[in-house]
């Protein structure tokens, strides 16, 4: 049989049919939902088209964004408040000079036109002698230019250690069969509470007692951080906790290593790479480590991805606002107070490209630069726990 007799046959065909469902399969459906960030002066950056328009509101910390299929903006808020495209409050919490935390916002992979939204905030705010902790999740429907939005409050604590609560008393990840999250909270007494949601209640809860309040000697990381196989939980006093994504329990893994120095940092996609953001004196300097590596407490193989003389103006002591914030389009976008967004193009490839300047913003980011996390329930990568072997470490 030549060539051109196999192009007519029928194997040919169906060859080619699913070729393009395989190729459908791989596009990752929480992207375009997740298109909008929100900024915290009153600014929504399009990942797609990396352009910045205002908006008529300015959401403080905690900050989220959520777009239909198509990528449009469909509404935005933060820890308090939730407005529609428009600017208009489609929902109000009753805060009395609260302060939110982190948002963390996926889609429910059972309805992808429900949506939740998780985040604590701080009540009294700055009375920090009498103050609340109050965690809570949003589930919110759209249908076209109709919303429904329900607020689920899981717990309030009485907090008074402000340096480990401050904006760092929850966060979420994926339960192993993917169709289901698992909301963390921790009170003042070391206690964690995983709360497994589904469709959109609270089915089980799972406590932990697990000791984290060592302070790390790097005061500089705000923002608690996941992995991409959603088995480790990495918080801002640096301790890394393991996580069970079917019980919700919750364990101190003594071996893993973050390196020294650092302001921020961030997964590639895939969890091969950990990519992290150090300052000394007025440069900036992006770092890239094997996890494999850090799994085993080795942190001495760093390669060097950029650096650069930063610009603030006399303000670098607020380079602790700063993160590095992985998109479900596999970038990486580098927030920090300065006047653009800067961001990292395949991350998991060999030779990573950095674009500094990638996104000029109509002017400085304040302190309540986007700290969220967009969970893809979408995603192939398994939520496997740690082997209790050690691996085998692999370099390129």
């Amino acid at each position: 049989m030549n060539l051109y007799s196999f192009f007519l046959t029928r194997s040919f065909k169906m060859l080619a049919v699913l070729s393009v469902l395989c190729l459908a399969a791989n596009v990752s459906t929480a992207q375009l939902e997740f298109n909008n960030i929100a900024l915290s002066k009153g600014f929504i950056l399009n990942v797609e088209s990396e352009k910045v328009f205002s908006t008529d509101r300015i959401c403080r910390s905690g900050q989220f964004a959520i777009s239909d299929a198509d990528g449009n903006l469909q509404l935005y808020g933060d820890a308090s408040h939730i407005y529609d495209k428009d600017g208009a409050i489609l929902y109000k919490c009753d805060i009395e000079h609260g302060f939110g935390s982190m948002s963390w916002v996926a889609m429910n992979p059972k309805n992808k036109k429900q949506f939740y939204v998780f985040n604590s905030y701080e009540k009294n705010f700055p009375q920090l002698s009498d103050y609340i902790v109050v965690s809570h999740f949003f589930v919110i429907n759209i249908n076209d230019d109709k919303y429904s939005i329900d607020e689920k409050i899981v717990n309030t604590y009485g907090n008074p250690d402000y340096y480990d609560s401050y904006c760092h008393t929850s966060f979420v990840l994926r339960h192993a069969d993917g169709t289901k999250l698992w909301f963390v909270t921790r009170n003042e007494k070391e206690i964690f509470a995983s709360y497994l949601i589904d469709d959109g209640e609270v089915v089980s809860t799972t406590i932990s007692s697990v000791q984290t309040t060592e302070r790390a000697i790097n005061d500089f990381n705000l923002a608690i951080k996941t992995n991409p196989q959603q088995n480790a939980v990495f918080l801002p006093n640096g301790k890394v906790l393991n996580f069970d994504n079917v019980s919700g329990e919750l364990k101190i893994n003594d071996k893993f290593k973050i390196p020294d120095d650092v302001v921020s940092f961030e997964f590639s996609q895939s969890g091969k790479y950990l990519y992290c953001a150090k300052k000394d004196d007025d440069y900036l300097t992006i770092s890239r480590y094997y996890v494999s590596e850090l799994e085993q407490g080795i942190a001495e193989n760093e390669d060097i991805i950029y650096t650069e003389k930063l610009e603030m103006s006399g303000r670098t002591a607020l380079l602790v606002w700063m993160n590095l914030l992985r998109h479900p389009n596999s970038s990486i976008y580098i927030f920090c107070y300065n006047s653009y967004v800067s961001k990292l193009v395949t991350p998991d490839s060999s030779t990573p490209v950095f674009i500094p300047k990638a996104v000029e913003l109509p002017s400085r980011l304040n302190s309540n630069i986007p700290f969220v996390h967009y969970i893809d329930m979408d995603t192939d990568l398994p939520c496997i726990n740690f082997s209790t072997k050690s691996p085998r470490i692999i370099r390129e």
